[in-house]
């Protein structure tokens, strides 16, 4: 299922996702680091499902007016702009949402080197799971040279 079959899944109810992020050639293969780099794809997906809230609580006029009007010209600044950003935003942990602009000034990150970086991490935190007497062996017969 590609990232469309899944979103039309969760909008007809389906609560069941799988080859989203990472599965290659249906089932046969996996791949680490496109993992990674779209964990946050079912996030997204599920956030579709919900309405946008309007209530005077998520839209308030007051708020928009001392923004606007006199204010910053922005919303970062009111307790409620930073409340519902904490529950309808899905930030992502390996890419990210900045502009091209500020990309370019951040040094271009490529998404893979940071995903890459993740999965390092992750493994240096779980350490080896499969004893080495074991695991070079199943390397060697299944043709594995990466670690």
């Amino acid at each position: 299922m590609g990232n469309i079959d899944n979103i039309l899944a969760e909008l007809s109810g389906l609560k069941m996702y799988y080859e989203t992020v990472g599965m290659r050639a249906f089932p046969l293969g996996i791949c680490l680091l496109n993992l990674l780099s779209g964990d946050d794809t079912p996030d997204r997906i599920m956030r579709l499902e919900n309405s946008i809230d309007v209530t005077p609580d998520s839209n308030s006029i007051k708020v928009m007016k001392e923004a606007w009007v006199g204010g910053p010209g922005h919303y970062l600044g009111p307790d409620q702009a930073l409340r519902l950003m904490q529950t309808e935003y899905v930030c992502p942990k390996t890419g990210n949402r900045i502009c091209p602009k500020e990309w370019s000034v951040v040094g271009r990150p490529a998404l893979l080197d940071r995903a890459m970086a993740r999965q390092n991490g992750i493994r240096a935190k779980a350490g080896g799971g499969i004893d080495p007497q074991i695991d070079a062996p199943l390397r060697v017969r299944l043709n594995m040279a990466f670690r």
